[in-house]
């Protein structure tokens, strides 16, 4: 089965749940407590193919959901170390980085 199908499957379905209330004079009761045995047919295969339609669409869906999840890859700038432009020079990082130790530099 492929989407198409399962597509197909629902909408038949729902045509079918639904076919007894749209056009109920198409549909006699001949029961004898009132009630009609092709709408009964219709509602319970209508039911049927809406399920195997539908569970079939959602397990599909969460499928397609899991792989698109697993496989997502954000595109981030990779920067190397040559890349990277400096604000100031490599000297003044270096006298920070001392004064940070408490080593005081006499420049």
């Amino acid at each position: 089965m492929n989407t198409t199908h399962a597509s197909l499957f629902t909408v038949t379905g729902c045509l079918f749940l639904f076919m007894p209330a749209l056009s109920p004079g198409d549909f006699t009761k001949l029961g004898p407590d009132g009630s009609c045995a092709s709408a009964l047919w219709l509602g319970i295969m209508g039911f049927a193919l809406c399920s195997i339609g539908l569970s079939w669409l959602t397990s599909e869906g969460v499928q397609r959901m899991r792989a698109a999840i697993e496989n997502f890859d954000p595109v981030l700038p990779r920067l190397d170390a040559t890349q990277v432009r400096w604000s100031m020079p490599a000297s003044l990082y270096a006298i920070m980085a001392w004064e940070k130790k408490g080593l005081r530099m006499a420049v």
